[in-house]
């Protein structure tokens, strides 16, 4: 695993070995936690129970906190998936993402473009790709990995992207959004949940895909 950051020794706390990931509707999205608005999601009885997985994510997003479980996670997810690397989907600015300082950041941003958390309902720009440099290595198949998928979009213009370099894709997430996820795995989430906004160890992930 190539990463940049040492997992440091106070971050053992964070430390989570086994995850059960979800998928998005169509199946082809991997991801850890289920993602929602933190702040209607506390108007919403329906959606609060993802809260504290939502939080994780977002204290990493933000803040780089819980290093270590998002290591783990994200090398179970390349081990599982059979990959040979990880790939990170870079910000909309040159400056590295939490994810790239953690995994390097094959894939850079050289000039800045919209931000897609405001536009992620909108098709990414036809000069996407211009504000991008990648320098391809030997990967054959790679997990793409982006912190939180609210469409999609993104993630599969980069997967279409890579396709041009010979590199197949495995598209994965820390947060997926409940409304990419469907009726069957909401429900079996919110029956399953734990205190954390996880899985139970005896949850079933063949139940809710």
């Amino acid at each position: 695993m190539n990463t940049a950051v040492e997992m440091p020794l106070f971050d053992e706390l964070n430390r989570q070995s086994e995850f059960v990931f979800i998928r998005s509707e169509d199946g082809d999205i991997q991801g850890v936690y289920v993602y929602v608005n933190l702040l209607k999601a506390c108007f919403r009885i329906e959606t609060r129970l993802f809260l504290p997985g939502a939080r994780r994510v977002y204290c990493f997003k933000r803040h780089g906190i819980g290093r270590s479980w998002v290591m783990n996670a994200i090398e179970q997810a390349r081990i599982e998936n059979r990959c040979d690397s990880i790939l990170i989907v870079p910000g909309s600015t040159p400056e590295e993402t939490r994810l790239q300082m953690l995994f390097g950041a094959q894939i850079k941003r050289i000039r800045e473009v919209s931000r897609r958390k405001c536009n992620n309902k909108c098709e990414l720009a036809e000069d996407y790709g211009d504000s991008l440099f990648f320098k391809a290595g030997r990967e054959q198949r790679v997990l793409l990995v982006d912190d939180v998928c609210t469409t999609g979009r993104t993630l599969r213009w980069f997967r279409k992207y890579l396709e041009g370099y010979g590199c197949e894709s495995v598209m994965f997430c820390l947060g997926l959004n409940v409304k990419m996820l469907s009726s069957v795995t909401v429900s079996g989430f919110m029956e399953t949940a734990d205190e954390n906004g996880g899985f139970t160890e005896n949850y079933n992930s063949e139940s809710a895909s």
